[in-house]
């Protein structure tokens, strides 16, 4: 939405500009009529090209066609604000299980963390240099954790129930009532019944949350919308910056 509203403010702009210098366009000479031609050329290729950037995304997020009415409002705009791009230009992946990789830059994304405040390689050996920002800001602040002190196991599948522990710890959740759930041990007990308590998600069953089962991404991306939706990352306290060297 706040793309949108920039793009109409853009091209507002340049045509009230036009307008204004249109007409004077019929009282110039020759010589200022051709450098007020070539001007408003490069004023129409400027616009163009950030309409583009600006507007590339919500298309993008408006043709994948994976993507059913469950997930669409989620995925519309985790794709429009820039947290997350589809597996390729028609495709989401909405069905594909969601690595830990990808669901650490997704919410480092979503609390609007700048990588440049988190540069350095990370604590562990298998997250790769261009992506160490997420994992390491995450980690730091105890939203994520390793599989081990030096394995991250950035391409395994993310499962429910890391996926409730990390959404419950980024956005702050207070811990809901106790649970139905006979799949829900006590590491996950706090960060599920939140969860539940906010109406981000529910268990899979009446009696089953599925704790250790996969989560897909249109999964992740409708329960991450449904948490930032009262949970605006501006009203979050950033984290604390320190350079890791």
């Amino acid at each position: 939405m706040k793309k949108a509203v920039t793009i109409f403010h853009l091209y507002y702009t340049c045509f009230i500009y036009v307008s204004h210098r249109h007409n004077s366009f019929f009282f110039a000479t020759l010589k200022e009529k051709e450098k007020e031609v070539n001007l408003m050329r490069r004023i129409f290729i400027g616009c163009a090209a950030i309409f583009t950037l600006l507007f590339g995304s919500l298309v993008q997020a408006a043709t994948f066609t994976d993507v059913g009415p469950k997930y669409e409002r989620a995925v519309d705009q985790l794709v429009s604000n820039g947290w997350v791009n589809g597996v390729n230009t028609t495709q989401f992946g909405t069905d594909r299980p969601l690595k830990r990789l990808d669901a650490a830059v997704i919410v480092a994304r979503s609390l609007q963390i700048e990588p440049s405040d988190y540069r350095g390689a990370s604590s562990f050996t298998d997250v790769p240099t261009n992506r160490a920002w997420a994992v390491n800001a995450l980690h730091e602040q105890g939203i994520i954790n390793g599989k081990t002190s030096t394995s991250f196991a950035p391409d395994a599948t993310l499962t429910r129930g890391e996926m409730a522990l990390i959404l419950q710890k980024a956005y702050k959740l207070p811990r809901g009532e106790k649970l139905p759930f006979t799949d829900v041990g006590i590491r996950y007990e706090t960060a599920v019944s939140a969860l539940v308590r906010a109406n981000i998600t529910s268990g899979l069953t009446s009696r089953s949350f599925g704790t250790d089962a996969s989560i897909r991404r249109g999964e992740f991306a409708l329960f991450l919308y449904r948490a930032q939706e009262d949970n605006d990352p501006s009203t979050i306290e950033p984290p604390v910056v320190v350079e890791i060297n």
